[in-house]
């Protein structure tokens, strides 16, 4: 299991001591800070998954420390504490991201299965990015091997296309390429963080598949309708 490193701000010595003992012997490395003014300085110079800050702090208030971090780490997930725990204060605090938002005193378990929740979440988003990053990284240009003129006009007309909103039909004899071309053109798009769904055409009856590419009219085959 990883180690996560997560930045605890409170302004009550007690509270902020109880809390890290409790997130420590969870097997979790905790930084502390007793202000706003401090939790800024250490998330800047430091490297955490999680903030946990109380709402109500002397200085600057947690929601300067919140609006701090999204503006920074925006998928880093924060965690408001607070013995204010008015409708008010949980609607502005998640209207600036916070993960969740938990009062004084603070239930043990309760912050514990926040944690992992906010943990988990946050590991979903770094895979996904990475796996976005990865897969555009496989099928950009350089997956395309080629030199010559002809090859340097396909990837123009990949750079040119792949701007588009148009539908693009790929012709080529099997074998040349044509789902790497796919993938390129998606991938160098405004559409790349979208998948990239392959339909094997040759598996669908032609009559179907023209009419999921053009449309039909009623009764143009069994159960058109």
């Amino acid at each position: 299991m990883p180690k996560y490193n997560i930045l605890v701000v409170d302004d009550e010595k007690n509270i902020l001591k109880v809390l890290s003992m409790t997130l420590r012997g969870n097997g979790y490395d905790v930084d502390t800070a007793q202000s706003s003014e401090e939790g800024i300085e250490k998330f800047s110079k430091g490297k955490h998954d999680l903030v946990i800050t109380d709402l109500k702090l002397s200085g600057k208030s947690g929601l300067d420390l919140l609006g701090y971090v999204k503006s920074r780490e925006p998928d880093i997930p924060v965690v408001m504490i607070t013995a204010f725990g008015t409708i008010e204060n949980a609607v502005a605090a998640m209207q600036k991201g916070a993960f969740n938002y938990l009062t004084k005193p603070v239930n043990p378990d309760e912050l514990l299965t926040v944690v992992r929740e906010a943990i988990e979440k946050y590991e979903l988003k770094r895979e996904n990015i990475s796996l976005k990053s990865e897969l555009k990284q496989k099928y950009t240009f350089s997956s395309i091997i080629g030199k010559s003129a002809a090859m340097q006009e396909v990837f123009d007309t990949i750079r040119m296309v792949s701007k588009t909103q148009s539908n693009i039909l790929i012709v080529g004899e099997s074998g040349t390429g044509k789902e790497l071309v796919a993938r390129a053109v998606h991938y160098d798009s405004d559409r790349a963080a979208a998948p990239f769904v392959t339909i094997d055409c040759a598996a669908i009856p032609s009559e179907i598949m023209e009419s999921e590419l053009f449309g039909h009219e009623k009764g143009a085959f069994t159960g058109a309708h």
